[in-house]
Order: C-alpha cells, then structure tokens, then sequence
C-alpha cells in the first residue's frame, strides 16, 4: 500500500545505521527494490532476505525485523503475507 512504501522511506531514512549514507542513492534503491518487486514477487522477497542475510552487524540485521514490522503494519493492519514475511526474515535475523 502507500502508506507502507511511505513508512518505509520514512524508516528508512530515519535509521540510524544509515545516517551517513546519501539520502538520494537510498531512495534510488528504495525504487529499485520496489521495481523488483512489483516485476515479480518471489524474486524480490529472495533478494530482500538475501541482503539482510548479508549484513554482518547482529544490531542491524535486529533492526531489520523493526523496520519491516513498521512497515507492515504502517496501513493500520498486517496481512497473513505480511506476517509470514516478518517470520522469514526473523529466520535470516
């Protein structure tokens, strides 16, 4: 929804791990990911767990749980979809 693509611009970059990194490329980023999701799904949600499993700082990949949770539940309610998301990158946590 919009209002989850906004919390998690918004989230995004008000995180501080990412403070220093430059608020355009972010959104770039952001857009891409979003592409690559709308393009297909699955592929997405691979690439997405495949990031956060790379990240090697324990505080940040905690973190990550955070921000999807925010994300998630930014319209108000989160969905069985959204749930089983959060699970999984708890997994990769």
């Amino acid at each position: 929804s919009l209002e989850e693509r906004r919390a998690a611009a918004d989230a995004l970059a008000k995180h501080p791990m990412l403070a220093s990194f430059p608020a355009a490329k972010g959104q770039k980023l952001f857009d891409e990911f979003l592409a690559l999701l709308g393009a297909d799904k699955d592929s997405g949600q691979q690439a997405l767990l495949e990031k956060i499993k790379a990240i090697t700082e324990p505080v940040a990949r905690t973190r990550m749980i955070g921000i999807a949770v925010k994300i998630a539940s930014a319209d108000g309610t989160t969905t069985d979809a959204e749930n089983a998301m959060i699970d999984r990158i708890k997994a990769a946590t």
